[in-house]
């Protein structure tokens, strides 16, 4: 059960449950059988589009066909374009369909998904569309009727394109409106998804309106029904007129009827006119058949938006709920969609109510306006306080409004109505904006997404003073902590008077304390915070709320957590969990369960934080509360990669990263550290390093140690590569910062750095630190890590083998396939295993992902990497190296950036011959030649020396000049190989050789990224960098299809993530991945993936296709 399942409780939960019936035929229809047989081809299709003005007849038609069908029937209202009122109508219409449908997928549809960002609506129609898939197996036609009281853009509108693309197709979905659909339907229409009906087929033919003369006429005074007119003439004439507009048609059909025959045809000539009486006969026939108490009972409530038969009897008319409904099946009255027992009158019947007319006169203005006073009363009194916002804005009396949200503005976001909140208070100005309207806003705004428009608003409810009321304290804290600025968000807790004793202390108090400690723990400060937790946890115990309640024991379990306590951390998230479940506040269970899920990962135990942060990441979503699902996501990335999953773990940090660059703010640290980590375990150590120093950045400018320890603790392993003095300053930096749970990965860096700069000693001693400090925490990961340092970093002997096989067991008990593999490597190395046993270990890893350069970084790879047999290696793709021996060239060898430039242009230039005046131009441009040539020259013989330090070759082995051009040979380019590979591997794929997919799998896994990605605007670098991408891009769709043929869907799903990861907009790769995720059952999964893919073809400006099928 989710979250939002387990805490949406709305009030007046009946008004939810209404029939969605057909309206009924008109007396007078004209069968259509061309139209019918038309609207027969809409199940052959995801969308039918019937869009004409009014009166066309769109309804008629459509309920004439929908008794041939499997249909729902849904009519949209303007409360329709509030996405949660939408979202939840439609549901149940479906469920009144189809009643296997889960009741919970409605109670998801949170609170703030009223904001105008999309992604709330595409997340509920990806709930509604993964519902229908499971229980909608025959065809099902939805009919929205009145679409046109969508916006285009809105998220109203959003939720209907998402449904037309996320929802099986056995869900056809029919828009009937007066304006063209407002999304795009460009691609489903190329792609023939759509049928189109507009004004030119909907209206009378004219031997239609013949047929509808002949009907009404002819029954009266016999053949023709038209005296001295002819009836062909009189249609003829009529159709003319009305332009086959079908509702004019009737209408002027009826009035015709009432004229005597031999007047018909002359009459025709003033129904057209302006002033005419179509119109008039429209409202006067209607309202006449009606006793005077109908009449003022539209008088009067076509200056309200919606109302009861309880606000009529409370207005002085006495009229019950039968009696408007039978107006409403007249056409007086409409009935409100999923608000049953609500009413409301059209726009036509509206304005002749509202106008003079032989009815009576419109309401005096001072009456209108009392009248609608005493109904915001009653929406008020009687909990419809949307409502009673909505006409209180109507009335234009901004005090009565600024009252409202004060006393009622935190019960309407409660209901969903952040949207309407924020509008309502964009009308006060001045004195009536007070400290509370301005609180209730910033609420509304961070339900929206918009922090720093919540800041603004909580700090101006703050005022000028220096200290702030706790209730505001924390709110401006959280807004801080959300954006990563932790300084600001300690500033404002410190900044508030909680009390001096416990029992002076209310739960806004407590709150602003669990914070604060919250706070010490991200800056590292543990004693700090366990003596606010402690404060806190004494106070909320006293005063008893449980909001406060289940603040204060999450900020005890973060500092159990932070100390190794892992019984206390339990206990503390366990009674965390159950008071949030008791507030029904659904951001502090997602907070509690989030981290809950964070210490599950810390202990290894994967699968279950997993299979929590499903569920999780989807409530954070559809919540809004993008800050914790990047928490989430950040967690389960964190999973995925324990488990050796690289590919599902990028594609959370890189979601986790999104989501916090769309709110600025200084958390994306964190997933980019996880990214950071994915890079380095896999080997694509350039992108490693960017992302490292980038988390380093913002993490040292936001304040977070919490993630600046195991940034620099990656960095420090990466930089090992190239600079084994600046790696020695990084690890022993991670070691001074890593606090708390990321101190055994500040260890563990500083262990690998050391063994592999020859400091053995102080390598064993901070393995066996490691091993107790992981020991200690529960942290399973640490401790396979920690033991394999502790057994390489030994001098010898048996111990060595005991402690690797320890740790491969460890790595399998955590269901870790690289680090099982690595350990078993590491093991046959130890024990002097025959080559071929070492060489099966190599390609095991690189089966898993992990590419060579991952060799050359601090770590265990390092130590047992099997050499190769080449003299002088060259590595290009992911980052530049040269190896030599297998060892890697140090940065300070090359002595010259430009010497590392000329190499690697001609690496670029494939070995080929180079002119020296090319390579001169672009590496010193307009400067003079022969100062160039000598430069040249300067270079080459730096460059040969790093290749040949010992000048064991002839000069010209590995770099041929003359007086013309500069070429290289005999060394060993991991692109060539690569490029060489891929077209060994696609050829025999071709011909359908066996071993052709395990060639192409080895090919792919020697993809290490891009070429010279370090080099990204260089001219030069682009014809090789495309040609080895499109090589791989290539081999990666070859295996993704083979694999998804076999059945194997995990492996497909990861060849495409790696296909996505190079190229975020490849249409095929996304669409290709939700189709095999949903084929495999990970239907939530497939939603996700579905949504972004919509949102990387909104980013280029291309209609998304549908939602696949399978």
């Amino acid at each position: 059960m989710g979250v939002l399942e387990e805490l949406t409780v709305r009030p007046d939960e009946a008004a939810r449950v209404r029939t969605h019936i057909r309206p009924r035929l008109p007396d007078v229809w004209v069968d259509r059988p061309a139209l019918i047989g038309r609207l027969a081809g809409a199940t052959g299709r995801r969308l039918t589009t019937v869009v004409a003005g009014a009166g066309f007849g769109k309804t008629a038609l459509l309920t004439a066909w929908a008794e041939r069908v499997d249909s729902v029937w849904y009519p949209l209202s303007r409360e329709d374009a509030a996405l949660p009122a939408l979202s939840r109508g439609l549901y149940d219409a479906l469920r009144a369909r189809r009643p296997g449908l889960a009741e919970h997928v409605v109670d998801s549809f949170p609170g703030a998904a009223d904001a105008g960002d999309p992604g709330p609506a595409d997340g509920i129609a990806a709930a509604i569309g993964e519902a229908l898939a499971r229980e909608c197996r025959d065809d099902l036609v939805l009919i929205l009727d009145d679409v046109q009281e969508l916006a285009a853009g809105s998220p109203a509108a959003r939720l209907v394109e998402g449904l037309c693309r996320h929802a099986p197709p056995s869900l056809h979905v029919v828009l009937s409106s007066r304006d063209e659909p407002p999304f795009p339907i460009e691609r489903l229409r190329g792609r023939g998804q759509v049928l189109e009906l507009d004004g030119a087929a909907l209206a009378f033919t004219e031997a239609e309106t013949r047929t509808l003369l002949d009907a009404l006429l002819g029954a009266e005074d016999g053949a023709g029904g038209c005296g001295s007119g002819n009836l062909p003439v009189l249609a003829a004439r009529l159709h003319d007129i009305t332009e086959g507009w079908p509702a004019a048609t009737v209408l002027a059909a009826e009035w015709l009827r009432h004229r005597p025959a031999s007047t018909r045809t002359d009459a025709l000539l003033t129904l057209g006119r302006p002033g005419g009486p179509l119109f008039v006969y429209l409202a006067e026939e209607a309202f006449a058949r009606e006793t005077p108490e109908t009449h003022e009972l539209v008088r009067r409530m076509a200056a309200l938006p919606r109302f009861t038969a309880g606000l009529c009897d409370a207005l002085g008319l006495w009229v019950d709920e039968e009696q408007l409904a039978r107006l409403a099946r007249c056409g007086l009255l409409r009935p409100c969609p999923g608000r049953a027992g609500w009413f409301t009158t059209g726009p036509l019947v509206r304005d002749f109510a509202t106008a003079p007319s032989p009815l009576g006169s419109p309401l005096d203005p001072r009456d209108r306006r009392a009248l609608q006073e005493r109904a915001a009363a009653w929406y008020t009194a009687e909990g419809h306080i949307k409502e009673a916002l909505s006409l209180l804005c109507t009335l234009g009396d901004p005090s009565a409004v600024g009252a409202f949200l004060e006393r009622h503005g935190s019960a309407m976001l409660a209901r969903g109505a952040a949207g309407a909140v924020v509008s309502a208070a964009a009308r006060l100005r001045g004195d009536l904006r007070t400290a509370a309207v301005e609180l209730v806003e910033g609420e509304a705004r961070q339900l929206q997404g918009d922090w720093y428009g919540a800041l603004r608003c909580l700090r101006r409810a703050a005022g000028p003073s220096g200290r702030l009321d706790p209730g505001l304290a924390w709110r401006i804290g959280l807004v801080h902590h959300v954006l990563g600025e932790h300084a600001a968000a300690m500033e404002a807790y410190e900044s508030a008077d909680v009390g001096d004793t416990v029992a002076d202390m209310t739960a806004d108090g407590v709150l602003v304390l669990a914070w604060r400690a919250g706070g010490h723990w991200v800056r590292g400060e543990a004693e700090e915070g366990r003596r606010s937790a402690a404060r806190a946890l004494a106070a909320a115990q006293k005063c008893g709320d449980a909001r406060a309640l289940a603040a204060a024991h999450t900020a005890m379990a973060l500092l159990a957590a932070h100390e190794g306590d892992g019984a206390g951390c339990d206990t503390h998230y366990a009674r965390a969990l159950e008071a949030a479940l008791r507030t029904k506040d659904v951001f502090q269970v997602i907070c509690v369960r989030a981290n809950r899920a964070a210490r599950s990962t810390e202990e290894g135990a994967y699968r279950r934080a997993l299979a929590e942060l499903a569920e999780l990441i989807q409530d954070a979503e559809l919540a809004g509360f993008t800050g914790m699902a990047g928490f989430a996501l950040c967690n389960r990335g964190t999973a995925h990669l324990a488990l050796g999953e690289f590919d599902e773990a990028t594609a959370d940090f890189e979601a986790a990263k999104a989501g916090y660059q769309r709110i600025g703010s200084s958390l994306v640290a964190r997933p980019l550290t996880g990214l950071g980590d994915v890079y380095r375990q896999r080997g694509d150590l350039a992108l490693a390093r960017a992302a490292y120093e980038e988390a380093i950045e913002v993490a040292e400018r936001s304040g977070d140690r919490q993630t600046l320890g195991p940034a620099l603790a990656g960095l420090a392993r990466v930089r090992l590569s190239d600079d084994s003095e600046g790696a020695a300053a990084l690890a022993e930096r991670a070691l001074a910062e890593s606090t708390g749970t990321g101190k055994v990965r500040g260890l563990l860096a500083a262990g690998w750095v050391s063994l592999a700069r020859g400091q053995r000693k102080k390598a064993a001693e901070l393995a066996a630190t490691a091993t107790a400090v992981a020991g200690s925490r529960r942290d399973r990961t640490g401790l396979a890590e920690a033991l394999e340092l502790q057994a390489l970093s030994a001098p010898g002997g048996t111990d060595r083998l005991r402690l690797l096989q320890e740790a491969e067991s460890v790595w399998r008990a955590v269901e870790n396939p690289v680090g099982a593999a690595r350990a078993a490597l590491a093991a046959a190395r130890v024990s002097a295993a025959p080559s071929s046993v070492l060489e099966a270990g190599m390609r095991r890893l690189r089966e898993l992902g992990v590419r060579p350069q991952a060799e050359t970084a601090a770590g265990p790879l390092r130590c047992i990497a099997v050499p190769g047999h080449a003299r002088v290696q060259v590595h290009v793709l992911g980052g530049f190296q040269v190896l030599r021996d297998g060892r890697p060239a140090g940065a300070d060898e090359w002595r010259s950036k430009k010497a590392r430039d000329l190499f690697k242009m001609l690496l670029g230039r494939r070995g080929r011959p180079t002119p020296r005046e090319l390579l001169m131009d672009t590496l010193w441009p307009d400067e003079d030649p022969v100062r160039c040539a000598n430069r040249l020259s300067v270079a080459l013989s730096t460059i040969r020396g790093v290749l040949d330090p010992e000048r064991e070759f002839a000069a010209d082995y590995f770099v041929a000049a003359d007086r013309y051009v500069i070429g290289i040979a005999n060394l060993r380019v991991d692109v060539e190989e690569f490029l060489a590979a891929v077209r060994t591997g696609m050829a025999r794929y071709g011909r359908g050789e066996p071993g052709a997919l395990s060639a192409l799998r080895e090919a792919e896994a020697a993809y290490t990224g891009d070429f010279l990605e370090e080099d990204p605007y260089e001219d030069w670098a682009v014809p090789l960098r495309e040609e080895a991408k499109a090589a791989y891009l290539e081999a990666t769709r070859t295996l993704a299809g083979a694999a998804a043929e076999s059945g194997e869907y995990d492996q497909a799903v990861r060849y495409w993530l790696r296909v996505l990861e190079r190229d975020c907009y490849d249409e095929e790769a996304h669409l290709a991945l939700v189709t095999l995720l949903a084929a495999a059952g990970r239907h939530g999964e497939a939603r996700r993936r579905y949504r972004l893919y919509v949102e990387r073809m909104d980013e280029i400006g291309v209609e998304p296709a549908p939602f696949p099928s399978h």
